[in-house]
Parts: structure tokens; sequence; C-alpha cells
């Protein structure tokens, strides 16, 4: 996918600057951890509790990412002879949903989606709604703190958090679509669905 077509699926609020060229600069996948990056890959620094991506910026472009999208300006994180763009926004976070979504071809809005969130109650609430519609005919993925069921399929997601991120969320979502499901059923948490 052109990065300029991923760019497209960012609100123009959203997006503060492009630095570099980048129409014609071809992606062959997103990620969030610097040491996930292999050649081609569009880089999202985003910012941590304890982490703050854009301090990988230089080791994602040294393994290979054609592409940074940050929050910070590029003065402060970036190489100024790096040959990749940079492309600000006002929060990756958010912007990197948008573009896992456009990356996977936007796989909830081909089911419907419940997400189930609260105190507790969250994971045996997502399996009785899946077993519920299972029961009554329906194709239903699941994606839980424990793991993910999509089809006959089982997988340990290895999250055991309450939200997986952007990326393997709309990756499981793309299974699921790939698979007919009507429904998809997620283990949320408020600040996820935020």
């Amino acid at each position: 996918m052109k990065l300029a077509d991923l760019l497209a699926a960012l609100p123009h609020e959203a997006l503060r600057s492009v630095r570099g060229a980048q129409s014609d600069i071809e992606i062959v996948g997103i990620t969030c951890d610097s040491r996930q990056v292999q050649p081609g890959m569009l880089f999202v620094a985003v910012p941590g509790v304890d982490v703050d991506g854009h301090t990988f910026i230089p080791a994602a472009v040294k393994q290979g990412a054609v592409a940074v999208v940050g929050q910070r300006a590029p003065a402060g994180v970036f190489l100024e002879r790096a040959l990749v763009p940079y492309v600000t926004v006002a929060d990756t976070r958010a912007a990197l949903a948008l573009l896992s979504a456009a990356w996977y071809g936007y796989p909830g809005r081909q089911m419907r989606v419940i997400g189930v969130t609260g105190t507790e109650g969250k994971t045996t609430t997502v399996r009785l709604v899946h077993a519920i519609l299972l029961a009554a005919g329906y194709r239903v993925g699941l994606i839980s703190t424990v793991n993910a069921l999509i089809g006959d399929e089982e997988i340990d997601t290895g999250l055991h958090t309450t939200t997986p991120d952007a990326l393997a969320l709309q990756h499981y979502l793309a299974q699921m679509a790939e698979r007919d499901s009507q429904y998809a059923v997620i283990e949320v948490t408020s600040h996820g669905l935020d």
C-alpha cells in the first residue's frame, strides 16, 4: 500500500505536517515497536508510560523503516539527513488506530462489533455473548484478555491485557472478516474505547 493512501485515512485536522516526499513510497507493514521493523515498514512512534517511541526513531530507520509517523517536532527527534519522510500528527496513538484500520481494509466495517467494558466480569460476559450468538446460528469471533477465537481456531494472543493495541486488534478483526464473521465480541477497557 502506498504511504499517501495510508495517510488519507487520517483526518485533515490530525495531520500537522509531512517532511519529505511520500506519495509513491510503498509500505509493506506498520509497527510501533522498533524491534519489529522490517525493511519497507512504516514506524509509528507512540509515547508510552515508561518509554517514548520517539527515542527509537533512529533505530527504526536503521532497520529499514521507509517512513515515520510521530507527534513530536521533527527537529527534536529525527535525524536531519535521514532520507525517509517524517509525518507529524496530533496524536500518534490515535493515528496508529486509523492507519491500522486502513492497512487491514477496515475489517470492523464488515461485521457488527460488540465491546464489553466494566470493572469486573468482562471476560465472562464476552464468552456468554459469544456463546449466545453462536447458539443463535451466527458466525462470531471473540477477543478477550485470555485469547482470541476466530472461527474454530483458538489463538493464544499473548496479550493478557484487556485491549490489544490497534495493530493486533485490526489483525484479528481482519482474520474474522476473512472467515465471514458476522459479529466480533471484544473485551475492552474504557481507555481502549477512547
